[in-house]
């Protein structure tokens, strides 16, 4: 089984202990060689000024390419318009695009509603290469499985050449959408978005909202010990088994969600083979 392609995402910390914590992940996870590293971003005020310092500190002190994650919901046009120059001036030209959470700009003058409205802004502006998300469960506001893939495809259309999706733990439904994309004959690359387990109760709670489900197997397997140690070993069991089966499908890309935290991601990564060399794949990717 050749090595994957890996990618790791990082969230900025709000606090002097989770920087250091931050740090440590990230210093441990480099030594992977991954494809690059990714940076949520706040819907507005503190939080996207957190992911620009994050963001700043990276560029200086790491050769591994960056990716932004830039949200449009709370923004109007010329706010995007100055993140991107923001952006540009620190030499990143790699974006994740998505709506965000924070909805309030939808009653506003000029607010932004959908993931489509920021790539419309990037694609007029150029400049960056455009990533999207994608939802193998459908997104918990689409009316239905084909106005999910429709908007997806959408997104395809105005640029995008990568989407990465929500997490998951059965491989089928990710499979269904790289089907249903090359359907449609859009070539946009489908990147699986993994989350090794480190609270089976948090990963529970926190599913509900984004579209995906924790199959009752994986929620019984964690519900069956205590035991710190044994429960480290099945998350790393089961984020490898998931993996090794989309590589057996011909997955050749994976994103690792890694909450800061090296331990789990670290120990799927080496069983995956990552870390022998490191190669500047994105374009050739893309």
């Amino acid at each position: 089984m050749n090595a994957p392609r890996l990618s790791f995402e990082f969230f900025p910390p709000r606090n002097e202990r989770q920087r250091c914590r931050f740090w440590r992940a990230f210093g441990t996870l480099e030594t992977l060689s991954p494809d690059y590293v990714s940076v949520t971003w706040g819907a507005q005020g503190s939080d996207s000024e957190a992911s620009v310092a994050l963001l700043e500190e990276l560029v200086a002190e790491t050769t591994v390419p960056v990716v932004a994650h830039l949200t449009c919901a709370g923004q109007t046009r010329d706010d995007v318009l100055l993140t991107l120059q923001r952006l540009e001036a620190l030499g990143i030209s790699r974006l994740l695009a998505l709506r965000g959470d924070d909805v309030s700009s939808h009653g506003a003058p000029g607010g932004l509603h959908h993931a489509t409205d920021l790539l419309e802004i990037v694609a007029e502006r150029g400049g960056f290469e455009l990533n999207v998300s994608a939802y193998p469960e459908v997104h918990p506001e689409a009316s239905s499985a084909a106005d999910d893939l429709h908007w997806l495809c959408r997104k395809a259309e105005l640029g995008a050449t990568r989407a990465i999706t929500q997490f998951f733990f059965d491989p089928a439904p990710f499979l269904r959408l790289r089907d249903a994309l090359q359907g449609r004959g859009c070539d946009m690359a489908l990147v699986p978005g993994i989350l090794p387990v480190h609270d089976i109760d948090g990963v529970v709670a926190f599913a509900g909202k984004c579209g995906s489900e924790v199959p009752h197997r994986l929620r019984q397997r964690f519900a069956g010990t205590d035991d710190r140690a044994a429960r480290h070993r099945i998350a790393v069991e089961e984020a490898t088994t998931l993996c090794e089966t989309l590589i057996g499908e011909g997955v050749e890309e994976l994103h690792l969600y890694t909450l800061n935290r090296a331990g789990l991601s670290r120990e799927v990564a080496e069983r995956l083979g990552a870390g022998a060399s490191r190669h500047d794949r994105w374009s050739s990717a893309a």
